[in-house]
């Protein structure tokens, strides 16, 4: 969260700068001018003064205006496709959730950049399993740990079900280094036991930018930021 913070604050910070330079928004406080009244506009009469012939006029002429509907233009969230060279495209991440990604991307179209959020799944090692593989039947399997058990070894169990059923398990340790100094105890006493890496899936987000020809005060935003953060990572990518 820090550093989502500190991406908010950067990016207000040059998103200000950015305005004031290329758009040159310091006005002048505007003067009240004096309105002279023209003699040669004609007093207008109010409605009572009027006569009923008259009153009967301006009733005909009043017809309802329709109210001009508001006029909606779509912003676009992903560039169109730019000639090799023209464009410079970035990948901002990861983020871990969809709507990190599409706040910061939101800022980033602020400042003049295309924008598209994408999903990435990635698997990441959450712990490493030294085993035994499986044993035709499970008196087989429960003669080897009390073996094991008569030797020193302890946490081991006998898988009940599924693919590796009858295999026996024997530690999940977090670091692979202690997994392999199991397997190098089981070997001493003639075992062939197996690692296997146990993972987790993950779903990271994105932000593909493109920004096109001439913007090249947007690319010099987008890289400053950049550099103030720790967590997230802004790779160059080729412009589709």
């Amino acid at each position: 969260m820090k550093v989502l913070f500190m991406f908010f604050a950067f990016l207000n910070v040059a998103f200000y700068t950015w305005q004031s330079d290329v758009f040159n928004l310091n006005t002048s406080k505007s003067q009240t001018k004096t309105i002279k009244e023209d003699p040669n506009i004609p007093r207008l009469a109010l409605l009572s003064e009027l006569s009923k012939e008259e009153k009967k006029q301006i009733e005909a002429k009043k017809k309802p205006k329709p109210e001009p509907k508001p006029t909606q233009v779509a912003k676009p969230k992903i560039a169109p496709k730019f000639k090799d060279g023209e464009a410079v495209c970035y990948a901002l991440g990861p983020f871990d959730g969809l709507a990190q990604a599409q706040n910061i991307s939101e800022k980033l179209q602020d400042l003049g950049a295309f924008t598209k959020e994408r999903s990435v799944t990635s698997e990441s090692p959450i712990g490493y399993w030294v085993y035994l593989p499986s044993y035709k039947t499970w008196k087989d399997a429960k003669d080897k740990v009390v073996m094991l058990e008569g030797k020193g070894f302890k946490d081991m169990f006998i898988v009940g079900r599924g693919a590796m059923k009858n295999a026996v398990s024997l530690g999940l340790f977090k670091n692979e280094g202690g997994a392999k100094n199991r397997v190098g105890e089981l070997k001493k006493i003639g075992e062939k036991p197996k690692i296997q890496t146990q993972f987790k899936q993950q779903d990271q987000f994105w932000i593909d930018i493109d920004v096109e020809p001439g913007k090249d005060q947007v690319v010099s935003t987008i890289e400053k930021i950049a550099q103030s953060l720790t967590v997230l990572e802004l790779n160059t990518r080729k412009c589709k």
